[in-house]
């Protein structure tokens, strides 16, 4: 049996609450039953179930560790949450909640972006046009 752990939990609107969970349990079956659910409102029913294929139970972490799921790999690179059920709870694991609308939010900065809207174009057709440029997201 693993020897129990303490994570601390921030919620959106600032609250900060430390859990006790076992060491290597999934993230997000913690945050559950400790109803600190990492889904956004609509995602509380719909979503995978912890299979790591809808990506709404994202949360950020203050020291990720690296990543070895394959959708924490491409976060990592473009600034997207974390799946909450594709990590192990560590100790001294701090997790903050995120306020969702529907999936995980993306923090804003300069990336570089292959795709960029065609104006003029009708609906039918592709409306992007591949081209190098960074571009503000």
């Amino acid at each position: 049996m693993s020897h129990p752990v303490t994570i601390t939990v921030e919620t959106p609107d600032g609250e900060q609450r430390e859990l006790t969970a076992p060491a290597g349990a999934v993230l997000r079956d913690v945050l559950l039953d400790a109803d600190r659910s990492p889904h956004g409102r609509y995602a509380r029913r719909l979503n995978c179930g912890g299979n790591g294929l809808c990506a709404t139970c994202g949360v950020r972490l203050a020291d990720p560790s690296d990543p070895d799921h394959w959708h924490d790999d491409l976060a990592d690179r473009v600034g997207y949450p974390r799946l909450s059920c594709q990590l192990r709870v560590r100790d001294g694991m701090r997790v903050q909640l995120l306020d969702k609308r529907v999936w995980g939010s993306r923090e804003r900065d300069q990336r570089p972006c292959r795709y960029r809207p065609l104006t003029g174009l009708s609906t039918l057709g592709n409306p992007f046009q591949v081209e190098q440029e960074t571009v503000a997201v």
